[in-house]
């Protein structure tokens, strides 16, 4: 009789530490919308409710989007599109949470050269309770007010890089119909110019420029064309 009482009890316990909430996500939207070459970003916050440190997985889980999107999770920087899975340690550039530590995770979707939508899932759990939480996210892009080519009345025009996402060469095509030096600038996302090319004088015509981001992280990229102080400029997402 006390060796059931026990077993009984034991599973009690057991199954309440499962049960136990250990930490809190709010998600700010879990529907984006946007044109395409847009950046869509849903921010979650995260919150340890223990009184000690805390590590969390997070999961991309689903991934259902057109061909030519790409998403990524995002901390104190963004990871390759490639992982679908992270943890709040070390080996990932990060750290547990400390007790009652905010942190927010942000979820990007460069939703780069064709309008749709799409259905994403990110699990975020505590392998040590067993909580998990799923985030299901939608995010759709429209077409209007984008061109793969933008075009100015002049006919001034630069493309869309291809391929895009691109590891590390991509080609960028460009149209003049009045000659004058060329030059092209690369910043990241946060506005800061990582490179700087010049084409030189070239005549009215159409031309290729191959570049190479062999010395960038993984990231998004604006590219800007320049040319007789006129300036065009597009996305482009280097994925290693």
């Amino acid at each position: 009789m006390k060796l059931r009482f026990f077993v009984l009890f034991f599973f009690f316990t057991l199954y309440s530490a499962v049960s136990a909430q250990t930490f809190s996500v709010t998600v700010d939207n879990v529907s984006v919308n946007g044109d395409v070459g847009d950046e869509l970003v849903v921010h979650m916050t995260m919150k340890n409710i223990t009184s000690s440190d805390l590590v969390l997985y997070m999961v991309r889980s689903i991934n259902d989007q057109p061909l030519e999107w790409s998403s990524t999770f995002c901390f104190t920087f963004c990871y390759p599109p490639t992982l679908d899975s992270l943890v709040t340690e070390p080996v990932f550039s990060s750290s547990p949470l400390a007790a009652g530590e905010e942190r927010i995770l942000e979820f990007h979707v460069f939703a780069l050269t064709t309008g749709g939508t799409g259905n994403y899932q990110i699990k975020i759990g505590d392998s040590r309770s067993g909580q998990i939480e799923v985030i299901n996210l939608v995010a759709t892009t429209e077409t209007t007010g984008f061109e793969n080519a933008t075009l100015l009345p002049n006919g001034f025009s630069l493309e869309q890089n291809y391929p895009n996402p691109f590891n590390p060469t991509t080609s960028i095509s460009y149209s003049l119909t009045e000659a004058g030096y060329v030059s092209f600038a690369v910043f990241d996302a946060l506005g800061k110019e990582v490179k700087a090319i010049s084409e030189g004088y070239r005549n009215t015509g159409s031309y290729k420029l191959h570049f190479d981001g062999n010395d960038l992280s993984s990231g998004i990229y604006i590219y800007q064309l320049s040319v007789n102080n006129k300036i065009l400029s597009k996305k482009m997402l280097l994925e290693k």
